[in-house]
């Protein structure tokens, strides 16, 4: 939730329904209470990426493309489960090393 406030998306509810549960959140997939898969692709999401991010282990498939993000942190490297990554049609200038 933290990462979705740091890019402007606090404008758009991300939660559907009422309940708190991760699960419900749009765009977000989750497998066994974790989260695997993450799209917030074309929701007008501007800033950085914060490194909570790199919280979340299991993630296998991150795609935010068409946004206007500036930066991902280093974090996001580390991700060991991620096999997709999604970012163009961004304004990122630059990329962490850890993604090699």
């Amino acid at each position: 939730l933290k990462c979705w406030k740091s890019l402007g998306g606090a404008k758009e509810k991300l939660r559907q329904g009422c309940r708190d549960e991760v699960a419900r959140w749009k765009g977000v997939s989750v497998k066994d209470g974790r989260v695997v898969e993450v799209d917030w692709s074309f929701k007008g999401l501007k800033g950085n990426l914060t490194s909570e991010i790199g919280e979340l282990d299991c993630l296998r498939h991150l795609c935010l493309h068409d946004n206007e993000i500036g930066s991902i942190p280093t974090e996001v490297g580390k991700l060991s489960s991620l096999t997709f990554l999604d970012l163009h049609g961004n304004q990122l200038t630059d990329l962490p090393r850890e993604l090699g």
